[in-house]
């Protein structure tokens, strides 16, 4: 007896951005929470980097988020925020600089995985 097709969708940040049964298409499944930390962990590793690009003055996020440009400077050169440091100066340094850096990074960490053209997708899918 045939397993029954399972329907599976895959998501971006903000919207589904395909859907399909499992009887027409193989596909690998990520699981969504490792992903998630590999993401974290890539910010983590790269906040100083993002600070810099983001164009404020140490001082200045420093004084947003309630600390001493030195205290500041040490976190910074040691990766030693807290969730909620690092929740609140992405809200103050997140710009379009910074949001493209963060993208390529994450692309960068993706580049490894086997991927597929459009074309291929669609014959694989049996979209015409």
């Amino acid at each position: 007896m045939k397993d029954k097709p399972v329907r599976y969708s895959a998501y971006s940040k903000n919207s589904v951005i395909l859907n399909f049964n499992t009887d027409s298409f193989e596909f690998k499944v990520t699981n969504m929470l490792q992903e998630t930390a590999l993401n974290y962990k890539i910010l983590l590793a790269h906040i100083g980097e993002l600070i810099n690009i983001s164009g404020y003055r140490n001082d200045f996020i420093a004084k947003k988020l309630g600390l001493k440009p030195t205290t500041f400077s040490m976190k910074k050169q040691r990766a030693t925020w807290s969730f909620d440091e690092i929740e609140k100066l992405l809200a103050i340094i997140e710009n379009e600089e910074t949001e493209d850096y963060y993208l390529g990074l994450i692309m960068n960490a993706v580049d490894t995985e086997d991927t597929m053209s459009l074309t291929e997708f669609k014959n694989k899918v049996g979209w015409k």
